[in-house]
């Protein structure tokens, strides 16, 4: 269950980077992008939902940027010693 786990952040992972750029392309198009970035945001928010329950059960998978003890610059950069 555990390779599942992280296989399944790993897709999730992906698959928001794919909406983000597609949320990047709208802005350029002429397609409803109010509307359309907004389901793209509902959609990214419903998939940090499910990865948020993944690290409460496998804290191992949360990214560095994501850990508390990160300072706030570190989490932007997302470097973390």
């Amino acid at each position: 269950m555990e390779k599942k786990m992280e296989n399944l952040n790993k897709l999730l992972t992906a698959a928001a980077g794919k909406l983000d750029k597609s949320a990047a392309l709208i802005t350029e198009l002429d397609l409803d992008k109010k509307n359309n970035r907004e389901r793209i945001a509902e959609a990214l928010a419903n998939i940090f939902q499910i990865q948020h329950q993944i690290y409460e059960l496998k804290p191992e998978l949360k990214p560095d940027y994501l850990k508390r003890d990160a300072s706030p610059a570190e989490r932007k950069s997302g470097a973390i010693s």
